[in-house]
């Protein structure tokens, strides 16, 4: 025993017995979970870092398994000196003892929480897409009222207010007609009037493109009056029941009255009236080498041209280019002839002007402006010299200062006029 004493004092542990009675207090404590965890590592540090000679007693379990006995155990090693005794394993504990008690008031900022994440999510929300309200159902009487103000606004024309007031008024009637129908139900006056409206689309549509192929910009011409044309228009889709202003007969009036403006009634026996030839500084072979692409459609095919609204206006298109390439060659010459004369007689000033008129010319009307001014210097050109004023007339042409046409003509014609009162 005394042996055994021995070795107990020489490891420095705690008696049995007090290890025993710490035991029972520690198991009678029931620490509360906010103080539990701090308790453990106080009672670690005091297991391991006491100092006191009873403390280095083996501690007994608390549990042995069944069937074994205390003293039976295996002893542990004692720790060196300087050594930490390693820590008893902790029972991991929540940050916050207080969450894993049930809390009727935690129970209650929950729901608080959820409610205000709910709240939360529900401004996050997009705002819903605001629904269009229904329309309005649609009444004859509206609908009636709709075309009435689609054909006044629509159908516009070109002169002849007379025929256009008068295909109008024809086209109303049809609206009319539909609205004081009997024994009809108003969904099928409805239904009537719709497809009316497409008639009446597609009407405006082909006048405003039949609209722009006769007032080509490029043709105007003071050898084509497009009056005729116009009032042709304006009687289309109206009120003819012997047929005479048919789309067939409108199209096929177009095209010879452009194809005849340009080249004849038949350039192969006749070429006189056309436009090409008035432009006599350009040769017959030049003028008329290619006019045989565009075919002459005779006038028993009026009802039926055999063309398309679309294939009109490339055909016209066609003819419009091929006048403007001769006129354009006849202002090339016409300038070439200004340049012929001496430089004490022409102004170079002034036709250097007119050259660069000639380039930025597209329009038949620009060319044959163009030319008149050619012509005029060339007339006052050959009455100065006629009068021996050459030199003054022409340093007097170089300081024109107007770069219109019309207005260039104007001061030429003062300056001839000045010329015709001088004596020779």
């Amino acid at each position: 025993m005394s042996k055994y004493k021995k070795i107990f004092s020489g490891l420095g542990l705690l008696s049995i017995s007090t290890l025993i009675g710490a035991g029972v207090v520690a198991c009678a404590k029931n620490p509360s979970p906010k103080d539990s965890s701090t308790e453990a590592i106080d009672q670690n540090n005091n297991q391991g870092n006491s100092t006191t000679p009873e403390q280095g007693k083996p501690e007994m379990p608390q549990n042995p398994a069944p069937g074994t006995d205390h003293n039976n155990q295996e002893k542990p090693e004692a720790p060196k000196e300087g050594t930490p005794t390693p820590e008893a394993p902790k029972t991991e504990t929540p940050k916050n003892p207080e969450m894993s008690k049930e809390n009727p008031k935690q129970n209650d900022n929950t729901g608080q929480d959820n409610g205000s994440n709910n709240n939360a999510q529900e401004e996050n929300k997009p705002a819903p897409t605001p629904q269009p309200e229904p329309e309005p159902k649609v009444t004859v009487e509206a609908k009636s009222m709709e075309l009435t103000k689609f054909v006044d606004e629509k159908f516009m024309y070109i002169g002849n207010t007379e025929s256009a007031n008068e295909t109008k008024a024809h086209l109303k009637s049809k609206v009319t007609e539909i609205e004081n129908k009997k024994d009809v139900t108003d969904e099928e006056k409805l239904k009537q009037l719709y497809e009316l409206e497409k008639t009446f689309i597609e009407y405006s549509s082909k006048i405003k493109k039949y609209k722009a192929i006769i007032n080509n910009d490029k043709f105007k011409s003071n050898k084509y009056n497009p009056n005729g044309l116009n009032g042709r228009l304006a009687k289309l889709f109206g009120n003819d029941p012997e047929g005479k202003n048919t789309e067939g007969k409108l199209i096929w009036q177009i095209y010879e009255t452009f194809r005849r403006t340009a080249f004849g009634k038949n350039p192969s026996t006749d070429k006189s009236g056309s436009k090409i030839g008035g432009y006599k500084i350009v040769p017959d072979g030049e003028k008329y080498k290619d006019i045989e692409k565009f075919k002459i459609i005779q006038e028993t095919k009026k009802k039926n041209p055999g063309l398309t609204i679309e294939e009109l206006e490339i055909e016209i298109n066609k003819i419009v280019d091929f006048v403007i390439t001769i006129a354009k060659k006849a202002a090339e010459l016409n300038i070439a002839e200004l340049k012929k004369y001496s430089e004490n007689e022409k102004p170079s000033m002034l036709v250097e002007q007119l050259n660069t008129l000639v380039k930025n010319s597209t329009t038949i009307n620009e060319y044959d402006e163009t030319i008149s001014v050619i012509h005029k210097t060339k007339d006052v050109i050959n009455t100065a010299k006629m009068k021996n004023k050459s030199k003054e007339t022409k340093d007097k042409m170089n300081d024109i200062k107007q770069t219109k046409r019309n207005e260039i003509i104007v001061e030429l014609d003062k300056i001839k006029a000045e010329l015709t009162k001088m004596k020779n």
